[in-house]
Parts: C-alpha cells; sequence; structure tokens
C-alpha cells in the first residue's frame, strides 16, 4: 500500500478488496529521477518581498491525500491514465503551521504550506513514509505565494529551527523592520577554476524613467549599497573592464554565473539582494542547419567545457537557442576550450510524451558538433580571450539517430528533459 493512504474500513468487505487492487495498481516504483537546485537558495535579503512567504512555526498537522478522496476526484476523461492521475494526487502534502512570527507576505496565525512528497521533484520525502517535517517541531520556512497559495520545495532554505534567535533569523527579523527600501549587491569577474574576482571602484548606476538616477562605487569586496531609495522600475548600468560585458539575464543560458536581469524593481519598505558578473566578450557564432537545409523551427544549443565531460549529463547545462533561421550566438565566454551539442528526439516523442512512464524513463540522444553521437569525437572550440569564434556549422538530425527501445529507456533512471 502506498504510504499515507488511509482506508478507513477494517472489516475485509468487498470495496476494501477492489480498493487494494486498485491501490497495487496505481503504486509502483520506477527510476528516481534526480532533484537538481541551482544555487544555495535566497540570502534573507533576497526572500523578503510581495510575492515571498517567510516565516517561523511549528508544525499543527500534516494532512496526507486519502484513497477515497482520489476516488472522488479522478477524471475518466483525461489524458493521463488513473496510474498517473493518483501518483500525482496522492505526492502532495499539506503541512499546517502555528506561525509563530511573520517575516515576509501576509501575515496569518496559520499557515497552510503545500509540498510534495516525491524527492525525484523536490519533494520532502527523503526516506519511504519518513517526511521531512513532524508534528510539533519548530521551522524557518521560504515558500512562493500566488494567490493566497503558500507552497515550497527542497530547494528552498527552508529547515528545522530549533533556536528561533539563531543569526539568520535575527536577520530577517531586522530586515522584516525596514522603514525605506535598500538594495545591497556584489559585482565580479568569475574566474573558471578559483574563485571570482570582485571589480573595485566601479560606477554602478540605476536609473528610473521618471528621471531619477543614483550612482555609487564598489568597495574592495566588489560589494555595493542604495538605501533610502523610492520604490519604481529601475535599469542598471554598470562600467566594465576592457573587453568584459556584463552578462545579463536571461540573455545568457549559462544559468550558474548569470547576473541578475539589468531591469531591478525596487517595492516600498524591501530589501533587494542582487549579483552582477562581467565575462569575457569571447563568443561562438554560426548556423545550426539539417542535411536537408533549413531546420523546421529553432533548437536548443548546449555547450559544456570540453574537460568536464559529466556535464553533459546535466541536459540544463548552459542552454541557449538558435534564432529563426538556425543562427547560433553562444556567449560571453571565458577562456577554454568547449564542446558544443543539442539532444535529439525522436519523430514521435510528443506525442509519447503523453504518456508520464515514456516520459520519466526517457533519456534524449546527444548529438555533438560537427556531428557524432560520441562525445570523445566531438571537436572542441577553443575559444580565447574577447574572441569572436564565427563560421560554425552545425548539422543536425531532424530526429534521434537511434531510437532507443522502450525496454532500453526503462534501464536509464536519468531525468527526463523537454525538447527545448
Amino acid at each position: 500500500m502506498p504510504p499515507h493512504v488511509s482506508l478507513v474500513r477494517q472489516k475485509r468487505s468487498l470495496p476494501f478488496w477492489i480498493s487494494a487492487l486498485l491501490v497495487s495498481f496505481f503504486f509502483f516504483q520506477d527510476g528516481v529521477r534526480a532533484c537538481q537546485c541551482m544555487g544555495p537558495g535566497p540570502t534573507p535579503c533576497q526572500a523578503i518581498g510581495p510575492h515571498s512567504a517567510v516565516f517561523l512555526g511549528v508544525v499543527d498537522a500534516i494532512e496526507t491525500p486519502s484513497f477515497l478522496g482520489f476516488l472522488k476526484a479522478a477524471k475518466v476523461r483525461s489524458p493521463n491514465s488513473f496510474r498517473d492521475q493518483y501518483r500525482k494526487y496522492s505526492d502532495e502534502v499539506t503541512v499546517v503551521f502555528s506561525v509563530e512570527e511573520w517575516f515576509s507576505g501576509q501575515p496569518q496565525k496559520t499557515a497552510r504550506l503545500h509540498i510534495n512528497k516525491f524527492l525525484g521533484a523536490c519533494g520532502y520525502e527523503y526516506q519511504p513514509g519518513d517526511l521531512f517535517f513532524h508534528k510539533g517541531q519548530q521551522y524557518l520556512v521560504y515558500a512562493g505565494e500566488k494567490n493566497g497559495v503558500l507552497a515550497t520545495n527542497h530547494c528552498s532554505k527552508t529547515r528545522h529551527a530549533p533556536d528561533k534567535n539563531d543569526a539568520e533569523i535575527e536577520s530577517l527579523r531586522r530586515l522584516s523592520r525596514l522603514t525605506s527600501s535598500i538594495v545591497t549587491g556584489t559585482y565580479v569577474l568569475p574566474s573558471a577554476g578559483g574563485p571570482d574576482a570582485p571589480v573595485v571602484g566601479a560606477s554602478v548606476t540605476i536609473a528610473s524613467s521618471a528621471g531619477q538616477r543614483f550612482t555609487t562605487k564598489t568597495d574592495a569586496a566588489g560589494g555595493f549599497t542604495f538605501s533610502g531609495l523610492p520604490p519604481a522600475k529601475y535599469e542598471v548600468q554598470l562600467d566594465t573592464p576592457p573587453g568584459y560585458v556584463v552578462d545579463w539575464a536571461p540573455s545568457s543560458g549559462a544559468g550558474w554565473r548569470t547576473s541578475a536581469d539589468r531591469e531591478l524593481v525596487v517595492y516600498p519598505s524591501a530589501c533587494h539582494d542582487v549579483g552582477y558578473r562581467a565575462l569575457p566578450n569571447g563568443r561562438i557564432s554560426g548556423v545550426a542547419t539539417s542535411a536537408r537545409g533549413k531546420l523546421t523551427e529553432p533548437i536548443a544549443i548546449r555547450i559544456w567545457p570540453a574537460h568536464h565531460v559529466d556535464a553533459i549529463e546535466n541536459s540544463w547545462w548552459a542552454q541557449y537557442h538558435s534564432g529563426p533561421t538556425g543562427v547560433i550566438q553562444i556567449g560571453p565566454l571565458l577562456p577554454g576550450s568547449y564542446v558544443m551539442g543539442t539532444y535529439l528526439y525522436p519523430a514521435d516523442f510528443k506525442e509519447r510524451s503523453r504518456d508520464m512512464n515514456y516520459l520519466e524513463h526517457f533519456v534524449p540522444q546527444a548529438w555533438f558538433y560537427p556531428g557524432t553521437t560520441d562525445p570523445a569525437k566531438a571537436k572542441p572550440i577553443t575559444v580565447g580571450f574577447a574572441q569572436q569564434v564565427s563560421g560554425i556549422r552545425f548539422v543536425v538530425p531532424l530526429a534521434s539517430v537511434n531510437v532507443p527501445s522502450r525496454k532500453h529507456l526503462r534501464s536509464h533512471t536519468k531525468p527526463a528533459a523537454g525538447p527545448n
């Protein structure tokens, strides 16, 4: 029987055995997807805002879905099978908190937090039947809020918090009592193999459409602060060293080193923590095409350090997209050698992806420049400091070269990935 599913009847009646058979049909254990959290989570300053909920609370109750509830909620006419519907339904848990202290969001005496159990989807059941949250214990919760519904996942900084006066909680208290808005940030030059280098003495300017303009300088650690800011939407401007450009989000696909967005929205009495990085203006450009000519639609292009083959396992790593005509523009890039590739999908992938079992076990096929499925045969592209490497022609098949059989797919435990 699945964990946390309650069948109320004790007498072994016909409905009980029908339910038991259905439960045994629905419950199955497949390969576990990987939960990949990007970054250490928000700082206390980043967590304070109008769309977040941060609070200290004690768990009063944990509400788990019942099988009877599923039978009432299940849809007969659904593209998903009953088994898939049940797995999704039984994965959702509500943790009810008695709130001790509210730091961000709309204060409530009782908070209902929606979570998932499945660890592969960044849920909170680290061992079967052993949920992270326990009744009567105190937690510091970082959650998102939308239409009054609070939700969080394993990648937030939510944690067990027996000491209500630890340093992080004290910082949240101070920030929650701000009477005006402040912006704190850092400006650095990333390194391929070492720590970031601070940009010292650089001008940082923010300007609003109403003509408000504020400027400060970075300190010895690359840090800067604006205080007493009127609420507004600002554009950030940064001085850059020769040969460098700011890696603005979301234009770059290299999410692990991307700066904050160029647009900065300052809310009333809020704290904003931002980080900016300037990279050497090295770039790779060219065209992605097929043996028959132009591609029918833009494709996702990935790029990995040539010496970091294990990063190929992460299909989200450094993703860009070709233009409508197949044009490739990748950068800015640190000096080094890179392997470029994409992922191939069978021609019927969109149709077959409606099957959750297929989707969870599907492993896209990597295809590397200049044209191989073997990463060892990929041709590295070397980029010097601020060098523009052009003329790359990447010929991509229109579908998988070798579509794995369904039996072969079941032997993998890699995460599913979308075609883009």
